[in-house]
Order: structure tokens, then C-alpha cells, then sequence
């Protein structure tokens, strides 16, 4: 018995390399992609096996893949990602005191400095790159002036990614899923 690799993108010792920088054996595995695929399956109901409401429609379920996306990428803490705190937080009553702090992938990847709520991936609308709870904002150096009799503009609406000078826009839902990460 033999084992065909076959790569269909990239090269053998850049897959390697990316592998080895991230702590793995650097070994490709398909493991990591049905790891992926199981995941996403159980977790997005349109997917499921023997589910009670398929998919009619494709952007039904790209819709809901999005969000699923979002809240997996940015809203939900990962177990494996958790931080040892340099000192316990201590709470109130008798429970343990917080030994780690919990982080998702996007706090991980440097993305975000904190867990989304639900509400972000909702009310981010379908066409608008806006996240009103990642948005803040951030007084300009000089007034712009507008048009006509209004007042000159003061503040500017930045994400914290653009405050930090990472990114020169704000990005919708899509635009961050399909970010390629390092």
C-alpha cells in the first residue's frame, strides 16, 4: 500500500514551513481539513445530515455560513487558544479565581483586542462594512471642511484595526472571513 501526495496550490516546503512555524510536525495532514469540515457541518444547521429544514436556496445557506464564520472566528472563545494570566483574578464569593484569559481566533491572529458580541455579526447589514460596536472614533489632527454651510468635520469613524494602522478601511463580515491569515 503507497500514499499518493499531490498538492494542488503551493509548494510541499512552503506548506511545511508554515506547519513548523506554527508548533506542528510539519507533516500535511488531512486531519486539519476534516477536523474543519466536521466542524462546520455540525455547527451550521442548513449542513447537517437529516436535517429538517435544507437548504432551498444557496444564499439561505451562504448567509448563514457567513455568520457561523463571524461568531466562530470572532465571538467565540476557543479552548485551545487561552492565555495563562500572569496573576489570578480573584471573584467574588467562593469561586476559583480566573486563571486564563480567553481569546478567540481573531485575538489570536491580531485581528481584534477583544471578543465580539453576537450583536456585531447581526447588525452588520448585508452591503455596509459597518460594525457599530467596533466602531470608534478619532479626532483628526486639522478640520475637514465640507461643502456649503456645514460644519467643518472633526471626527473621523475609524475601526481599531484602522486606528492601530493596519487597514485603511472598514471591512464587512465577508471581506473579514475571507481575510488570508499569515
Amino acid at each position: 500500500m503507497s500514499v499518493e501526495h499531490r498538492l494542488l496550490w503551493g509548494s510541499a516546503e512552503e506548506y511545511r514551513s508554515r506547519l513548523k512555524s506554527n508548533g506542528l510536525s510539519g507533516n500535511i495532514n488531512t486531519s486539519f481539513v476534516e477536523r474543519a469540515n466536521l466542524t462546520i457541518r455540525q455547527s451550521v444547521s442548513k449542513l447537517t445530515r437529516r436535517t429538517w429544514g435544507p437548504t432551498h436556496l444557496t444564499s439561505e445557506l451562504e448567509d448563514q455560513l457567513y455568520w457561523w464564520l463571524a461568531y466562530y472566528h470572532f465571538v467565540r472563545p476557543h479552548e485551545s487558544l487561552r492565555v495563562r494570566l500572569p496573576e489570578p483574578i480573584l471573584r467574588k464569593g467562593k469561586q476559583r479565581p480566573r486563571l486564563y484569559q480567553k481569546m478567540t481566533p481573531a485575538m489570536a491572529a491580531g485581528i481584534t483586542s477583544r471578543r465580539w458580541s453576537v450583536m456585531v455579526p447581526v447588525s452588520a447589514r448585508e452591503g455596509t462594512d459597518q460594525f457599530s460596536a467596533a466602531i470608534m472614533r478619532v479626532r483628526l489632527p486639522e478640520p475637514i471642511q465640507r461643502k456649503g454651510k456645514q460644519r467643518p468635520r472633526l471626527y473621523e469613524k475609524m475601526t481599531p484595526a484602522m486606528a492601530a494602522g493596519i487597514t485603511s478601511r472598514r471591512w464587512s463580515v465577508k471581506d473579514l472571513i475571507s481575510f488570508p491569515l499569515p
